[in-house]
């Protein structure tokens, strides 16, 4: 190796000791020369204890010796040694030193292998140059750097910016703070605090101040600044002790506290949260699902929208609800909303049991509910003056009475019921010939459609509908005339879909699909047509259906002209089909028909648009074809 534009300061070599020293100072006063001859050359006086041997040795009595050389000190190829008191040998004018070279080009030029058993010190600016691996770090202050190329540990071809090949790599030690602040990309090991980082971070997440110890964090943007806490995913917060938070957008502050998924938080000390937006506040509480708390020591909140505040308390929601059901009481276990079946995947009541029940106690107390344990009579039940019947009754023949009766329990009859006065149904003192103290009153009808009339439980309205999941529509029919009832009301809310709609029927040959865009049929009166130009001012609306918004209202009238099969939206809000090809779409901008049948497009030309405005765009869409949100609105 070479080493250019360098001061070399102190070269100590350990050779060997011999019996005598020699101490050789170059200068450009004088010139020796030792050959293969051995004989030498100089103007000082040297007393030597012997004539040099064939070995090339010069020995002096120990008395330092200065040896002024104006030409090279050249060595023939048998060699020769230097001993000195103290060892040291140095030049000091501007003359090379060669050892195996008769040229030096440098202060110390060697043609042949170095070994070092000691330190060299070199304290000089220039470049490395070497024969065959060029040295290319570089120095700056205490730093070494290097720029270009990959570095490989334990391999010749690293494919990385460093790569360790076939071995360990260990970073030990307890100094040391975050090498860096702020956002960016980062991988990180943090010795002060035996800590980790991977991936993106913004703001201050990973400064100095928010690297809890023994911490692991990577993703995006996530955060573990308690102790032994772990934060993967994007935008995750774990400051409790030993907290946990996987996912997008959770938080675990409290010690050993787990959130999961998305939006969740666990704060509760031991606490356990997973879903979607759930929150598990209390001491070794657990919330799972969605929209659901847990409050309460030890409490427990599954499902859909139930806060369990109770201690040792278990709430399991099964529908939505806001506010959340609440279940404030401790030591229970509440199911709400929905239907339990044991036994069974399809229970139609709020307890449906397939098949028997035990229960071991004295009494079996039912309040409120529509189905019960069951007492059978084979004979009729006669009820005297004002009796309550505090029993579930099966009887294979009837009930009669001249007086009021009064159950407290659902009744099942199998029979005629012959009462002269008011029935009572969960009341002591009805007020009608059938006066029902519950929830719902239930007629199951001659297709078993489970129709109820009852109340939505919070004294707001009155409700009429079915217990089965498959009926979504009630009629008013006169059973005499066999045709639909008229009816009134001040106000009327539809919240099962979003526009006007009227049925049309639509030209036979055309392929029709909810979503398209239709026009007036000028061959067939009172029916549409497929749209199939642009900026066609017989344009008439979209059909109903798409995207899974179906419409709130549908007009019309059966056995004329103002009926048909297919509902089209005349206002409202809608799914229709765009070609964006014709210029892509955005909120706001105006709709018309397009040439592709069946597909609006943005209009640009206004003054042609002109009563060939179907509505306005309320999503975008920028390339190709696709269902848009239209708010209809024809012009």
């Amino acid at each position: 190796m070479k080493k250019r534009n360098s001061k070399i300061k102190t070269l100590v070599m350990s050779v060997g000791i011999f019996a005598m020293f020699i101490t050789i100072v170059l200068s450009t006063a004088i010139g020796i020369q030792i050959n293969e001859q051995n004989n030498y050359d100089t103007t000082q006086e040297i007393a030597p204890l012997a004539e040099p041997s064939l070995n090339e040795q010069i020995t002096t009595d120990g008395t330092p010796v200065t040896i002024a050389l104006e030409n090279p000190l050249v060595a023939g190829p048998r060699g020769w040694n230097f001993w000195s008191n103290p060892p040291h040998m140095y030049n000091m004018n501007s003359g090379n030193i060669g050892i195996g070279t008769e040229t030096p080009a440098a202060k110390l030029d060697i043609y042949g292998d170095l070994a070092i058993n000691g330190v060299v010190i070199i304290d000089a600016s220039g470049e490395w140059i070497g024969p065959v691996i060029p040295c290319l770090w570089g120095l700056n202050g205490n730093d070494l750097y290097y720029i270009n190329g990959n570095v490989g540990i334990g391999t010749t071809s690293p494919l990385a910016k460093l790569q360790v090949n076939n071995g360990a790599v260990l970073f030990n030690g307890t100094t040391g703070g975050t090498p860096t602040s702020g956002s960016g990309t980062r991988l990180m090991w943090i010795p002060s605090n035996a800590a980790f980082r991977a991936g993106y971070t913004y703001g201050n997440r990973w400064d100095n101040i928010n690297i809890g110890n023994f911490s692991f964090a990577v993703g995006y943007g996530s955060k573990a600044n308690g102790t032994a806490s772990t934060a993967m995913g994007t935008n995750t917060i774990a400051s409790g002790y030993s907290s946990t938070a996987l996912g997008q957008g959770t938080l675990a502050s409290g010690i050993g506290s787990i959130a999961l998924c998305t939006g969740t938080t666990a704060s509760g000390d031991h606490s356990f949260a997973s879903g979607y937006g759930t929150t598990a506040s209390g001491y070794m509480s657990t919330a799972m699902g969605s929209d659901t708390t847990a409050n309460g020591f030890f409490s427990t909140a599954m499902g859909k929208s139930i806060y369990v505040n109770g201690e040792n308390s278990i709430g399991i929601g099964l529908d939505f609800q806001y506010p959340q059901y609440q279940v404030n009481q401790n030591n229970v276990m509440s199911i709400m909303g929905g239907n339990v079946g044991i036994g069974t995947t399809a229970p139609i009541y709020p307890l449906d049991v397939e098949g028997d029940i035990r229960a071991s106690g004295n009494m079996v107390a039912f309040e409120d509910m529509t189905a019960g344990t069951n007492i059978f009579a084979y004979e009729d039940v006669w009820a005297g003056e004002n009796v309550t019947a505090e029993k579930y009754l099966i009887s294979h023949g009837g009930i009669i009475s001249t007086e009021d009766v009064n159950f407290y329990a659902p009744l099942t009859v199998w029979d005629d019921v012959l009462i002269g006065g008011n029935v009572g149904i969960g009341t002591s003192s009805p007020q009608e010939k059938l006066h029902v103290a519950g929830d719902y009153l239930r007629v199951d009808g001659a297709g078993n459609e489970a129709a109820y009339i009852g109340g939505d439980g919070w004294g707001a309205d009155v409700q009429i509908g079915s217990f089965r999941s498959d009926i979504n529509a009630v009629s008013f029919w006169n059973m005499a005339t066999g045709t639909f009832m008229g009816g009134a009301m001040s106000e009327l809310c539809i919240k099962g879909g979003s526009d006007i709609a009227e049925p049309f029927d639509v030209k036979e040959n055309d392929e029709v699909k909810p979503g398209m865009v239709l026009s007036i049929d000028a061959e067939n009166p009172g029916q549409l047509k497929v749209s199939e130009k642009a900026y066609d001012r017989c344009v008439a609306g979209i059909i109903s259906g798409a995207g899974d918004i179906k419409p709130g209202v549908i007009l019309g009238q059966e056995g004329s002209l103002a009926y048909g099969k297919y509902p089209v939206a005349l206002a409202g809000r809608v799914y229709g089909l765009c070609d964006a090809s014709y210029g892509s779409i955005q909120p706001g901008d105006l709709l018309t028909t397009s040439p592709t049948p069946g597909y609006a497009m943005k209009v640009t030309d206004y003054a042609t648009a002109q009563g060939a405005i179907l509505g306005k765009a309320m999503t975008g869409l920028e390339v190709g074809t696709g269902l848009v949100l239209i708010l209809v609105s024809l012009q």
